[in-house]
């Protein structure tokens, strides 16, 4: 879980306290509907307004890594030292640099036609529809208290669209 402000909070991610267990073994995910682009696209939707929303948090100071943060650390460590690097880069300018890391520098056009659409899919086209999102959140100005609020009714909802979840007096 993530902090914000004095409570724990978590968007869409978890931390394991306690031990884990290593599986010596191949884990297949294979979500069939993902299968259906479709899907696959209202399904980004939704995730790129959260990333968008905890993006904004984080930006703003309201939500705070749990644990510690360190470029040269573990996995986790590190990725939340890249992720608060991230949030400092140009909206737009991002998902280029991250695609071409992906694509390029990380060797991805290895992988075929295949791991070109992947590539696109997730390292340009969905981060530029965070940032899309981001850019919609920022035009609105809301307060503090106003994106935290926004925050907790989007984890109600199935859908991606800012205005909906503003629309919702739920």
């Amino acid at each position: 879980n993530d902090t914000l402000g004095n409570s724990n909070y978590s968007v869409f991610r978890f931390n394991v306290t306690g031990k884990i267990k290593y599986i010596n073994a191949k884990l297949i995910e294979d979500n069939e509907k993902d299968n259906d682009f479709t899907f696959w696209i209202k399904k980004q939707d939704l995730f790129s307004l959260r990333l968008a929303i905890e993006e904004e948090l984080r930006r703003r100071g309201l939500m705070r890594w749990e644990g510690g943060k360190s470029i040269i650390g573990n996995t986790d460590q590190r990725f939340k030292s890249l992720r608060d690097i991230w949030l400092r880069f140009p909206l737009f300018i991002r998902p280029f640099i991250y695609f071409t890391y992906r694509y390029f520098l990380s060797l991805g056009f290895l992988d075929g036609v295949g791991g070109f659409i992947y590539h696109f899919q997730q390292g340009l086209w969905l981060r530029i529809v965070v940032d899309m999102k981001i850019y919609e959140i920022r035009k609105y100005k809301f307060s503090n208290e106003q994106l935290i609020g926004i925050s907790k009714k989007m984890l109600k909802t199935k859908s991606g669209s800012l205005v909906e979840i503003l629309n919702n007096n739920d």
